[in-house]
């Protein structure tokens, strides 16, 4: 079996069945870079973390063991960092910078970056959770400029039936918040978003940006690497990698 050279992190919460999956689609295009993963404690019940922060004793740990396959970039796929204010991922990235020993970045923070860069200011947010979880999202885009313009939430409790929901009600619940708003927001790494991003794309017009990948797109953007070979999949925000 080939071993690709070169391999990015992902930093996964413990109960999600979705990055994996979405990172090895999009890497497919990256025949010299793979990927290697490292698990941190997010239970299904949403424990495994403070309601406010990071538990950093398993977090170094993880990023420690990524450290020792010699990964060049690492990202936190988790949106946690939204919702405790995106500060806490700028913390948790200089932290674990200096044991990784390479670029750190967070799910969270690539989403602000790739946001402005669309120059979408009004979004349409998809979340999984309750609508209260879908709210406090809402309020913390807001605080950085991003409104919120419609949401939709599946009101779904647990990481693995998050993973089960179908295509079909995702792109619905993305339609739904489509009218007037510059990009839909695909809000959970454990959200299977992936699927239904290019079709999305082509149907409402805007760009469609799905959490998981966005996992991928910070660790390129890290290298320096181009966008193109995710894009057919992952959209319109991997073109703004040249």
């Amino acid at each position: 079996m080939f071993m690709p050279p070169r391999a990015i992190g992902q930093l996964v919460p413990s109960s999600n069945r979705t990055v994996e999956r979405t990172v090895e689609a999009l890497l497919g295009g990256y025949p010299d870079w793979g990927a290697c993963y490292a698990r941190i404690p997010f239970h299904p019940d949403g424990s495994g973390q403070p309601a406010h922060g990071y538990d950093l004793p398993p977090i170094r740990a993880a990023v420690a063991l990524l450290r020792d396959a010699g990964v060049a970039a690492i990202s936190w796929n988790g949106t946690k960092g939204c919702s405790d204010g995106f500060q806490v991922d700028r913390d948790l990235g200089a932290a674990m910078g200096a044991v990784a020993g390479c670029p750190v970045v967070s799910v969270a923070l690539d989403t602000l970056t790739i946001l402005g860069r669309l120059g979408a200011r009004r979004i349409g947010l998809v979340a999984p959770g309750s609508l209260p979880q879908a709210e406090l999202s809402a309020r913390q885009f807001g605080a950085q400029g991003v409104a919120v313009a419609a949401m939709r939430a599946f009101g779904v409790a647990g990481n693995p039936d998050t993973a089960a929901l179908p295509p079909e009600r995702i792109a619905a619940a993305a339609r739904a918040v489509a009218p007037g708003v510059d990009a839909v927001l695909l809000w959970s790494t454990n959200l299977p978003g992936l699927p239904v991003v290019a079709a999305l794309e082509a149907e409402l017009g805007i760009p469609v940006v799905d959490s998981a990948a966005v996992g991928v797109w910070g660790c390129l953007a890290a290298l320096g690497l181009p966008g193109g070979p995710a894009a057919a999949l992952g959209g319109r925000m991997f073109g703004l990698l040249e």
